[in-house]
């Protein structure tokens, strides 16, 4: 488990005094650089996933992936749920679910 990518997930996690969107553009940032692949955040409105905030190239790709019925990511490339992204998703989820 690569234990620094957690630590800055959860210092801006916890860091109550940042927006919401803020704090997404702040994971966006810190994901692309330790996994090398763009992510973008999205709200979901029914069917629609409006982008928030990420990489813009990113909202091309296929690789969607819910995380609430209001919020998802797409990423440009497939990464699978190995257990560093899963312990990320958890952390990102536990900051939209406030």
């Amino acid at each position: 488990m690569n234990h620094d990518l957690i630590r800055h997930l959860r210092k801006i996690c916890d860091d109550d005094k940042l927006p919401l969107k803020t704090k997404l553009e702040m994971i966006s940032e810190v994901l692309e650089s330790f996994l090398k692949i763009g992510i973008c955040f999205c709200e979901i409105k029914g069917k629609r996933w409006s982008y928030v905030i990420g990489s813009g190239e990113a909202i091309c790709g296929n690789n969607r992936m819910k995380l609430t019925d209001n919020w998802g990511i797409v990423t440009e490339k497939n990464l699978g749920l190995n257990d560093d992204f899963q312990s990320c998703l958890n952390i990102v989820i536990k900051i939209i679910t406030r």
